[in-house]
């Protein structure tokens, strides 16, 4: 088995690398780290804007159909920086998860603004951005609220103003 790199996916490196040494210096992630500010929203929109969210999936749900080598060339790049936020968490490993798990309603819900950097599935964040939350849909994502370890966020460009999509009524969520 080959597991040298393609053209495409030295490409794929490059650019990954460039950008995290343009966005994520050592010195600024060591600022925001002491300063207790490394969720950075504009990060998450210019990883979006180039495709790097969701780029696994199809499409049609905003992806960019690549293959998990692709994928992975890029994240072991931002993991270099390492560029913070839950980029891989929200934009791969949940994006996948929903794509495998849910309706195709749900699935043109949900993936197209998580691909886009506008939404964001996050682990446990609940409690550290200090969210208000309505139950608007709990029902359409109860699948991962019964687990009770993913929250969804909207907004991603206002943290201060945060509303989730989904409650954080665990009671509600175990129905």
């Amino acid at each position: 088995m080959d597991l040298a790199l393609t053209e495409d996916q030295e490409m794929l490196k490059k650019v990954a690398g460039d950008f995290v040494k343009a966005e994520v210096p050592a010195h600024q992630m060591t600022q925001w780290y002491k300063n207790k500010q490394t969720f950075q929203p504009q990060l998450i929109k210019k990883v979006a804007e180039l495709g790097w969210l969701g780029m696994m999936l199809p499409e049609e749900f905003g992806g960019a159909g690549v293959s998990t080598m692709d994928c992975a060339v890029v994240f072991e790049e931002l993991g270099h920086g390492p560029v913070p936020g839950p980029l891989f968490t929200s934009g791969i490993l949940s994006a996948q998860m929903i794509y495998e798990a849910c309706t195709d309603a749900q699935r043109k819900a949900l993936l197209p603004p998580l691909c886009a950097g506008t939404s964001a599935l996050t682990k446990s964040a609940a409690t550290f951005f200090n969210i208000s939350w309505s139950s608007v849909s709990a029902r359409s994502i109860s699948i991962l609220l019964r687990l009770e370890r993913f929250v969804l966020f909207e907004r991603l460009e206002r943290p201060a103003t945060f509303r989730s999509k989904c409650s954080n009524r665990s009671s509600r969520s175990k129905r």
